[in-house]
């Protein structure tokens, strides 16, 4: 199993958050309610905002929109707003590279 930007669970402190004080909420939620959900994650985390337990919130908020881009076929960067540049500069670096 992967929980997205937090890796894999094992030895995971966000994961082991989310499977422990976050599942509650989560199963069972309607995915649709993104903001409604993170309302009650940051409620309930009321004594761990900051570090761990906002990386927790975020890795489920990111896989609430990815969730939600599925659904409706759109991809996330549509969702929010779209692109806001038609090119972007590139840079390569060779720092370390053996």
């Amino acid at each position: 199993m992967f929980f997205g930007p937090i890796g894999a669970p094992e030895g995971s402190v966000e994961a082991f958050i989310i499977l422990q004080r976050l599942r509650n909420i989560l199963v069972g939620c309607d995915v649709l309610e993104r903001e409604k959900i993170w309302d009650k994650m940051y409620r309930l985390m009321v004594h761990d905002r900051k570090g761990t337990g906002m990386i927790a919130i975020s890795a489920v908020d990111c896989c609430l929109w990815d969730l939600f881009g599925k659904i409706v076929n759109i991809p996330v960067y549509r969702l929010i707003g779209g692109p806001t540049r038609d090119k972007l500069q590139a840079y390569a670096s060779m720092l370390g590279f053996q």
